[in-house]
Parts: C-alpha cells; structure tokens; sequence
C-alpha cells in the first residue's frame, strides 16, 4: 500500500499550503500516485485533514481541483477527519456523463458503485473519520450531498466513537468501523481487485 499525507484546506501560520493544479504540492501529489501504480503497488490511500464532502458543518476544504483529480487517478481511499462525524462515501467516478464531482451537488451519474462490495478501479471512497472525542456535528439528512454518502454518524444521528479498522492484502481492502465501548453504529466495506 502508498499511503499519502496531504494538507490541503489547512489554515498554517502562513497561510494555506498551494494544491492548485501545477503547483508543487499538486504535481508531488499526483507523483505519488503515479508512482504507485508505476511500481504495481496495489493498493493507494490517501490521507488529508479536511474532507471535501460533507453532510456536517464545513463545505469543501479540501479543494475541488484536487479532489476531482484524486478520483480521477483512482485513489482507492481517502481518509480524512476535521469534520466531527462519520461519514463514508460511495464509491465515486469520473465518467462521460460525470466529468467532475461538484461540490454541493449529488449526482447519480456520479455513484460508480453503492454497496458495500466494490471493484478497485471503478472509484474513489471518501471517509471521514471525526468520532474520536471531541463533541460531534450533527449530519443533515437534506444535505444536498446526501446522495453520495452510503452511511454517517453524528450528534443528531446514531452518534458514536470510534476509529476505522483497515486490513490490505494484496487482492483485497476490507475496512470496518469499530465502535468504542457502548456505541452501537457500525459500518463495513471492502473493495476488490
């Protein structure tokens, strides 16, 4: 597995760090990813503070250059937090009749799969992982973002602590939710090579 750190959306002392397209951070970006799948590595995670999708508090921090050009290269998964919720996407593609994923808009054409058994190569699934103690947002089932979530967490909504469990093998990526004690909510999927 390439497991690759970003920060984009990220507020430093300096300022914002550039992920614009041909900026360094961009082209290292893609570099990693492309050198993933140069070197038959075959699984590529990505890992980033801000989410770009969200049915909690925050709109799309992460950039939606950057994260069209995640999904665009298959990424097969990309964690990230900030948001205090749980939320997981489903499997998100770029296609004909969905050249890019806009944020604030979910568009069926966009779904490249919504079970819990998807195929490596046909998308990206974007995790958000903020249960980890501080209090939770709550998750807007009218989100106009709704339509891209397969399951979520929140204040308002089955709230939970917890962490993701993420086991690799060489044909297979299974991730499951793992509730801290007392919690009931739970979620699972696994993508196949």
């Amino acid at each position: 597995m390439r497991f690759i750190l970003i920060s984009p959306g990220i507020n430093f002392p300096g300022g914002p760090l550039d992920y614009s397209p041909g900026s360094d951070r961009w082209r290292w970006t893609e570099s990693a990813i492309d050198g993933a799948r140069a070197a038959n590595i075959p699984w590529t995670v990505v890992g980033m503070h801000t989410p770009c999708f969200s049915m909690g508090h925050y709109g799309c921090q992460a950039g939606e250059q950057l994260t069209n050009m995640l999904v665009g290269k298959d990424v097969d998964l990309v964690l990230t937090g900030h948001e205090h919720v749980y939320q997981r996407t489903r499997q998100l593609g770029l296609t004909a009749s969905c050249p890019v994923l806009v944020p604030g808009e979910a568009r069926e054409q966009c779904v490249a799969d919504a079970d819990n058994s998807l195929v490596q190569g046909h998308g990206t699934v974007f995790v958000t992982i903020g249960v980890g103690g501080v209090g939770h947002h709550d998750v807007q089932a009218d989100d106009p973002e709704a339509g891209l979530f397969a399951v979520w967490s929140g204040n308002n909504h089955d709230p939970a602590l917890g962490t993701l469990d993420v086991m690799l093998t060489a044909s297979r990526l299974d991730a499951r939710f793992v509730p801290a004690a007392g919690f009931t909510f739970t979620d699972a999927f696994a993508i196949e090579r």
